[in-house]
Formats: structure tokens, sequence, C-alpha cells
């Protein structure tokens, strides 16, 4: 009779702490951990925004825009209190938060026709949105009123000036001035002279 010898198993003296299986849900976990904390350290502080109307924007689609860079969200849109106006809630990205001081000036960007021409047209594709203009500051605010016009900018090249009249004599927001027959202006702003 012929004796078989069987193979010898190695015993395993302790379990691997890094076998194939467990490397997939590792690497899964890295990857996780990176993009929480490139979320984490590019969202910044939630700002509050005043407005009359809400003029087209939509809960977490509407950009917050910076000369055309994207700065923000629109998270939640809410009547106020008393009914009379919206609170748009929006969170920030983290590198806008030196402009967000009380220099800071909000305004809702759409379509608009007038006698002044078109203005917002890209909005007609892309939705409203909500522009900002801001100069560096110290203290972060995180309440604001928002504008129903885009301001006259200081900064901008030329000169402004007030003309008060006893009527308008039908001049509207962006009727041309012109000096020997060359353009060199438009109206900016029609209101009441108080």
């Amino acid at each position: 009779m012929k004796k078989y010898n069987a193979p010898r198993v190695k015993e395993s003296r302790g379990v691997q702490l890094l076998t194939t299986i467990w490397l997939v849900p590792f690497i899964a976990m890295i990857i996780a951990l990176w993009l929480g904390y490139q979320y984490y350290i590019k969202i910044g502080s939630t700002i509050k925004i005043k407005f009359e109307s809400n003029a087209g924007l939509i809960e977490n689609q509407s950009p917050i825009k910076m000369r055309d860079v994207t700065v923000g969200i629109v998270k939640k849109i809410s009547l106020t209190d008393d009914g009379r106006g919206v609170i748009i809630t929006a969170r920030m990205n983290r590198d806008v938060s030196k402009y967000l001081n009380n220099k800071a000036k909000f305004w809702i960007v759409h379509p608009d026709v007038g006698s002044h021409g078109v203005s917002g047209l890209d909005t007609i594709v892309s939705g409203s949105y909500i522009e900002l203009y801001g100069k560096k500051g110290q203290e972060t605010i995180h309440d604001y009123i928002g504008l129903e016009k885009s301001p006259i900018f200081d900064e901008a090249k030329g000169s402004y000036f007030v003309l008060s009249a006893p009527q308008s004599y039908n001049i509207s927001e962006g009727s041309k001035i012109y000096y020997r027959m060359l353009e060199v202006g438009r109206v900016e702003r029609v209101g009441i002279s108080l």
C-alpha cells in the first residue's frame, strides 16, 4: 500500500492588512475624502439679500457673478415676514469673502428692453442671475439690501452731471446725449427731484 503525503498548507499567522479586496474601497475612501476637502475649502459664508421681487431666480441653480465669474449660488428664495419682498439666501465662494462688506452691491440681471436698448440678452438662454459689485474691505457682512437696477459706478470713465428740470421733456433712461451731432453720452437715470 502506498502512502500519500498530503500537501502541507501554511497556516496564516494573522490577517493580512492589505489584500487586493480591500484596495478598491481604500482608494474610493481616499477619493471621497479628497473631494470632500476640495468642497470644504471652496465654500464660504452664507448671505441674505432682500429684493422687491424675485425676477426669475431659481433655487440651487441661479448663480451670483462678479465680472462674469461665478462666485456663489442662490440656495433659498423666501418671502419677507410682511410679504412685501423676497429674501435670497446664497452660498458664496470663500475667495470672494473679502468683497462681502459694506461696499458690496447686489442686483438681479434679467432681459430688459427699453428706449435705451436691450440689456441682459445673455440671460435669455442662461436665466437670471445676481450680479455682485464690491471692493476689498475688512468686515464681512451677511445681510444686504439688493438694488432694483444696476448702480452707476464711480470709477467709470467720464463725468456725471445731474440736471434738474420742471419736467422730463420725454427724456428717458438710455437716451443719447449729442454735442455738435456727435454722441457724447447717455442718460443713466431719470427720477423725481425732491
